[in-house]
C-alpha cells in the first residue's frame, strides 16, 4: 500500500466508488450494519441521533462505525466526529473523536470525504463504498 499522503491510507482510497447492496458479500457485517441501520430508520430518510445507542450495536460493528454530527456553518458543511471505531481510527493513523473533519484531514482527503458525506446529507442516505 502506497502511504505517502501521511495518513496511511493508499492513493486507491481517493479511488473509491460507490457499490450496491448487490455487490456486498452476504456474509459481509456491512448488511448486519445496514439491517441495524434499517431497523432505526422506521420509514425515515434516516434515523435521528437520538436513535442510535452504541451499547445496542453488536460489538463486532463497532470498529466498522463513525457517527458524525453534521455541522452547518457559512462555508458549508463540516462533520464533527461522535464516535470513532478502531477499524477508522487505525485507516487514518489516529482518533478524530470530538473534533471537525476540516480540523484533522488534509485538503485531499478531506475533499474527497466532503464530498461523499456532502452527498449522503443532501441525499438523506448511507452509502457502500469499496476502494
Amino acid at each position: 500500500m502506497s502511504t505517502d499522503n501521511g495518513l496511511g491510507l493508499s492513493k486507491d482510497f481517493y479511488f473509491a466508488r460507490r457499490i450496491t447492496r448487490s455487490d456486498v458479500p452476504k456474509k459481509s457485517l456491512v448488511l448486519a450494519l445496514e439491517a441495524y441501520w434499517e431497523s432505526l430508520r422506521r420509514g425515515r430518510p434516516m434515523p435521528s441521533r437520538a436513535d442510535i445507542d452504541p451499547v445496542k450495536i453488536r460489538v463486532d460493528l463497532l470498529p466498522l462505525l463513525f457517527l458524525l454530527d453534521v455541522v452547518r456553518g457559512d462555508e458549508g458543511l463540516d462533520y464533527l466526529y461522535r464516535l470513532v471505531g478502531t477499524a477508522n481510527a487505525d485507516l487514518v493513523g489516529r482518533d478524530p473523536m470530538g473534533k471537525l473533519m476540516s480540523e484533522v484531514m488534509g485538503t485531499e482527503e478531506r475533499r474527497f470525504l466532503m464530498e461523499t458525506f456532502d452527498q449522503t446529507v443532501q441525499e438523506m442516505g448511507g452509502d457502500l463504498l469499496v476502494g
